[in-house]
């Protein structure tokens, strides 16, 4: 399958910058390369999927955007995004967790920003919290990751995670 220019454009427009991930599919004339191991996701390789349409396997791209950890972007796209549609449109939650958690091993700086906008955007999220306290951990900011799990735990008593971390840092 071959993508004309003027639909990746429009993709890259009006999708691609808001995306985590997004799945190129690839001409089938692409050489597949080596799959990952069963179960795991590798950006920037090559994988396949069998497609029940076409009953074929189709090659495919796991790409993430230069963009996926820069907060400036999200917070213009998202301000863009809300012009256009005349009402608010916020990052989904789960969008700013999960590009938190990516980032994380690669920039905690970056991590950080994500997933405090994510407490920003979301205050009584203790998913939010919580991962929030995973990044301030990861940066050995003690006193910000137990306030961050307490407030997980605030929100929602039960959270086993904010449970788990915070009876770790306090030993």
């Amino acid at each position: 399958m071959i993508i004309s220019s003027s639909l990746r454009r429009w993709w890259r427009v009006n999708v691609g910058s808001a995306l985590c991930a997004l799945v190129l599919s690839l001409s089938s004339a692409a050489g597949a390369q080596s799959a990952p191991a069963a179960g795991t996701i590798q950006i920037g390789k090559i994988d396949s999927i069998y497609s029940g349409t076409l009953k074929e396997q189709r090659p495919y791209l796991v790409y993430l955007p230069p963009s996926y950890s820069d907060t400036t972007h999200l917070t213009a796209h998202f301000a863009k995004v809300s012009r256009q549609m005349g009402y608010t449109v916020r990052p989904p939650e789960m969008m700013l967790d999960l590009l938190g958690h990516l980032a994380m091993p690669r920039d905690t700086i970056k991590a950080i920003a994500l997933l405090r906008s994510g407490t920003e955007q979301y205050p009584a999220s203790a998913n939010a919290w919580s991962s929030y306290g995973d990044a301030l951990m990861a940066t050995s900011n003690t006193t910000q990751a137990i306030a961050a799990f307490e407030k997980a735990l605030a929100l929602k008593p039960a959270h086993a995670h904010a449970i788990a971390m915070l009876k770790t840092l306090r030993k």
